[in-house]
């Protein structure tokens, strides 16, 4: 009735390869998601890192009666691109996704980014 194909019927062969190609579709949408989530929670940890080590600085700098410290002295975050801005904030950017966040030199979250 159907063509033996390496042991498998062409039937079996047909079926095996449309739930093959519905896996991998449904497995790259979940890698999207997963790219995207695991950019969210590298970019809110920097974001945090960021803003505890300039607050650590400015009270540093207090204690010591010295001038409050600016990003380019404060941070270095491996693994995300961090920009210094004009107006002495820091830009923090993911690369796949172009998540942004933007502190100002207080280390509290700025409108622009």
């Amino acid at each position: 009735m159907f063509q033996q194909m390496a042991g498998f019927t062409l039937l079996e062969g047909v079926l095996v390869l449309t739930l093959s190609g519905i896996t991998t579709a449904t497995g790259l949408s979940y890698l999207d998601n997963w790219i995207e989530t695991s950019e969210k929670a590298v970019l809110h940890y920097s974001q945090q890192v960021a803003m505890s080590s300039m607050q650590t600085h400015q009270m540093w700098a207090k204690a010591a009666g010295r001038e409050p410290p600016e990003w380019q002295d404060v941070i270095s975050l491996n693994g995300i691109n961090s920009q210094a801005l004009l107006n002495g904030g820091l830009a923090l950017r993911t690369p796949h996704q172009s998540l942004c966040v933007s502190l100002d030199d207080r280390a509290e979250i700025s409108q622009h980014c």
